[in-house]
């Protein structure tokens, strides 16, 4: 992809995680942190039941919180995986997340919490 589609696509990748970010509560805002560092740092699709069993939160309200980024991550209504619908949004996601909600995360933008630092137990 050369740099002009990149940026294309990660100004409309932005646009779509504040549209869904906008509307969400802190503490809801915090859990999608939490999903989204997984579904981009996971090296293997996990179903929305692993996924919430790992992150200790509802299979609901993951499901509820992924909703709004359907044009970005595939959702599935059964049992299926979580995945994203393009190879680039895993990577814009460990590099953008501190700008897309500084309210959780108020560090350097190079600087990123993991999964393994978050305050669910794992």
């Amino acid at each position: 992809m050369s740099e002009l589609q990149t940026g294309d696509t990660n100004k409309l990748y932005l646009l779509i995680l504040h549209k869904t970010y906008k509307s969400l509560e802190k503490q809801e805002k915090e859990d999608l942190d939490l999903i989204l560092q997984a579904v981009a740092s996971i090296l293997v699709p996990l179903g929305v039941d692993t996924l919430s069993e790992l992150l200790d939160l509802k299979e609901r309200k993951v499901h509820g919180l992924l909703s709004g980024l359907h044009s970005v991550i595939n959702i599935p209504e059964d049992n299926g995986v979580v995945t994203t619908l393009h190879a680039s949004f895993p990577e814009y996601l460990k590099t953008q997340i501190t700008l897309i909600n500084p309210v959780t995360y108020p560090q350097k933008p190079q600087q990123s919490m993991t999964i393994s630092q978050s305050p669910h137990s794992i």
